[in-house]
């Protein structure tokens, strides 16, 4: 069910950007290509692939989508040219380099994702794919608010939860801001 719902909820985000967002082209040679106008960073990366078992891998791939098992990236084993999927439920986090910060980045896995922080705090918010440079309300995909668990990101429980912070809920109505969900949440932790 959850598996639904998830693949569900990433179609429709996916649809609301590419509907939203001016189209544009990538300058070849340029910093690797960033689809739906810079909400994501989904580009094809070395991952170090961490298993449940303990064992881990590194592979070069993109995050794809199968909307019946969940995100999953492509490898292929040592002397082999047959590809391979590895799902979110075989591993317990991937992680890479970012170049651009150097810095290590690691997503968990939950449920049929894995989550990247994109903010940490009171509430946090986290993403499905590698966290951009320039974030976006349409990165954040999964939020915790206080000691609650994770969950699907809803505009409405953020609101609900930073209502009482005069500075987090102005910063929430500025409905114009292409990041306000994020600037909303990073005011109410400052407090």
């Amino acid at each position: 069910m959850n598996r639904v719902i998830f693949s569900l909820l990433w179609l429709m985000q996916i649809l609301v950007v590419r509907a939203q967002a001016p189209q544009f082209k990538t300058i070849p040679g340029s910093h690797p290509s960033v689809g739906f106008n810079a909400a994501y960073t989904n580009y094809a990366t070395d991952y170090f692939v961490q298993k449940k078992d303990g064992t881990g891998f590194i592979t070069k791939s993109k995050i794809h989508l199968d909307p019946a098992a969940g995100q999953y990236l492509i490898y292929n084993e040592y002397g082999s040219k047959e590809e391979k999927r590895i799902y979110t439920s075989e591993t317990t986090k991937i992680s890479y380099e970012d170049r651009r910060i150097g810095k290590r980045i690691e997503g968990f896995a939950w449920d049929s994702c894995w989550l990247f922080k994109l903010l940490e705090g009171k509430i946090t918010l986290y993403s499905n794919f590698p966290p951009p440079t320039t974030l976006a309300n349409e990165t954040v995909f999964a939020m915790k608010i206080g000691d609650g668990p994770i969950e699907i990101f809803s505009p409405e429980k953020l609101r609900a939860a930073v209502e009482g912070n005069k500075a987090a809920t102005e910063a929430f109505d500025k409905k114009y801001w292409q990041n306000n969900y994020l600037k909303a949440a990073q005011k109410f932790n400052k407090d």
